[in-house]
């Protein structure tokens, strides 16, 4: 935080309140744009940026319980959506669970599966399926193999890239099925019998027996067969 206001030229409050209204104003919005949620609520009716200054300073000291719980509550608001990646998401957690370690406060590790599982989009519920499971058989905790579990979520999260970066994959897959159906449909409608032949006009979409210009009771309804009147008209066409 003392870089950003040194930054914009604010570090005039870092040792007085004795400022500008316009520097304790910018002064007091860049301190409450650089924290999270939870610390913002404690700040929020005080007017004076170096009192904000000297209070965040006070409770992101590295000594103490007060840093250890916001190690803590941030620990416990990690989710995936809010990091660029899988391995954003990982570094992130493992770097605040080393914090813990750091300071003598371990982070039960049953807690800290169902933490990163639960922190996990919905594309990963088939895996967060079978990785509950495999849990269920483990009967000690302590010996589950973290950087194998994390090791997992990174493969998939490439799997799943894979197929999002390659979206012509699942379309021809669904267009296959599609395809696949409407041939079987018209397989029936369309199929000729290779037996079949015309020896009359010579196609196989149907036998000589079934030609109607030779039998005209098959013929289609309203079809008119026209023949010469007479045997002189016959041999006139001809």
């Amino acid at each position: 935080m003392e870089s950003i206001l040194t930054r914009d030229g604010l570090e005039e409050i870092i040792d007085s309140d004795n400022v500008s209204d316009i520097v304790n104003r910018k002064g007091r919005a860049a301190l409450r744009l650089a924290i999270v949620d939870g610390p913002l609520l404690l700040i929020r009716n005080e007017l004076r940026a170096h009192n904000i200054w000297n209070f965040l300073k006070k409770l992101y000291s590295p000594q103490g319980l007060s840093h250890s719980f916001l190690i803590w509550v941030e620990l416990n608001q990690c989710k995936l959506k809010d990091f660029g990646s899988m391995e954003e998401y990982i570094y992130r957690i493992r770097q605040l669970v080393d914090d813990l370690k750091s300071k003598g406060r371990d982070y039960p590790k049953d807690v800290l599966l169902a933490l990163v599982l639960t922190g996990l989009t919905s594309e990963y519920k088939i895996l967060v399926s079978n990785i509950n499971q495999s849990l269920r058989a483990v009967e000690d905790i302590d010996s589950y193999d973290m950087d194998a579990f994390f090791a997992n979520l990174i493969d998939e999260s490439k799997q799943l890239k894979t197929i999002e970066s390659d979206p012509d994959t699942a379309l021809l897959a669904s267009l296959r099925g599609y395809y696949h159906k409407k041939n079987n449909q018209n397989q029936g409608k369309n199929k000729v019998s290779k037996k079949q032949y015309c020896a009359k006009c010579h196609k196989k979409s149907h036998s000589t027996s079934e030609y109607f210009f030779l039998h005209h009771h098959k013929a289609l309804k309203g079809w008119v067969h026209k023949t010469p009147r007479n045997p002189q008209e016959k041999t006139r066409s001809k």
